[in-house]
């Protein structure tokens, strides 16, 4: 994620999750005009993601869901629960987004760090 940030994210902002596409223009920070061609390049983007990942794996990729985040009972994870852990990441996520990258006081040239650091702890602490 901090790779990405720094590498495109002057040329398009790196809007790589839904949730920064809507929340950046409802706070004045993006032209609403550009968002549903965000999320056409997003949903583009996801499928070729997708595609590169069974190419990698083989078959085998699909049947893990090609990463998506899944439900495990088994676990005791039900959708209920999985749309909360969804909300609490995606909440830690945008917070971190608004304070150090679209905050005009958050000091400059740390964000792509930050931004990459709060998904790797999303992850590594839900599962997601």
């Amino acid at each position: 994620m901090a790779a990405a940030i720094y590498t495109v994210g002057k040329i398009s902002g790196c809007h790589i999750n839904l949730a920064v596409t809507i929340a950046l223009p409802a706070r004045g920070r993006f032209p609403w005009k550009e968002v549903v061609p965000y999320i056409v390049a997003q949903l583009v983007g996801a499928v070729i993601a997708s595609l590169l990942f069974v190419a990698c794996l083989g078959p085998q990729a699909a049947a893990l869901g090609l990463g998506a985040t899944t439900i495990n009972t088994a676990a005791g994870i039900t959708l209920l629960t999985g749309l909360f852990a969804e909300a609490i990441g995606t909440f830690f996520l945008m917070i971190t987004i608004m304070g150090v990258a679209v905050d005009k006081r958050a000091p400059a040239g740390w964000a792509g760090l930050i931004i990459g650091l709060i998904v790797a702890g999303v992850i590594v602490t839900l599962g997601l």
